[in-house]
Parts: C-alpha cells; structure tokens; sequence
C-alpha cells in the first residue's frame, strides 16, 4: 500500500489492540528499489501498543493513543524537544509514546507504543 501513495512523506497510525505487530511487516515497506529515496522520503508508523498489549480504549473520549497524539498538537510545548517552536512527526511521535506509556502506568493499564521512522522528518504543527 505505501508504494502506491506519490506523497513523500507518509504517516500511518494503528490505534489498535497488538498494533506493534506490524513490526514485522516494516522491512517489506522499503525495498531494494526504495532505498534510494530513502534518505528523501519520510516513512513514519505510529502502533498504539506492542504486539502483546490490548490498546486502552475510552479515555477523554478517545483511544488512549489517539489522545496522546491530539494532545501533542494543542500547543504542546512538552512535545517540541528541540525547541524550534515546530512539532515534528519524530516529535509527536516520541510525545506519544513517552505521555501514553506514563498516563497506561498511572491507571494501571500497561500500553507500550511502537513508533518507527525512516528517512525525512517533517514539522506538522507550529506553535503560537
């Protein structure tokens, strides 16, 4: 599927129970005929849990995940690491995992994100 998008930035999110097993999958994304554009290209998969955890569902109206992310796009500046006033897909993606994994922990529930990313990063929200 990720061949047939022309866009060179791509992002997949999997808010879903045992998500992270797509990790298995990864390698086949980029073949040999990829990795040239490779360093181009910005591949970024965001799995909600890893391949044995159940994604907790209806927390603030949303997956636990899915809020996390919408979380790191309100004007987060938690989730701007380097300061540049931009969150960047790595950002957004490391704010995810690092607030879900925190929030699962105090309530009791154990929810590890997967998060990969290949190639070119790219801002997605700019700070007021």
């Amino acid at each position: 599927m990720s061949k047939k998008i022309k866009s060179l930035s791509q992002l997949f999110i999997f808010d879903t129970c045992h998500a992270g097993g797509v990790d298995y999958i990864v390698s086949g994304l980029y073949d040999a005929r990829m990795s040239v554009l490779a360093k181009k290209m910005g591949l970024h998969i965001y799995a909600s849990a890893n391949s044995k955890e159940a994604a907790m569902d209806g927390y603030q109206g949303n997956g636990l995940f899915t809020y996390t992310l919408l979380d790191g796009l309100n004007d987060k500046k938690e989730a701007d690491k380097n300061k540049d006033s931009k969150i960047s897909l790595v950002e957004l993606g490391e704010y995810s995992k690092q607030t879900t994994t925190e929030i699962s922990k105090k309530i009791g529930h154990q929810q590890t994100p997967l998060i990969i990313n290949f190639g070119k990063d790219n801002a997605v929200y700019n700070l007021r």
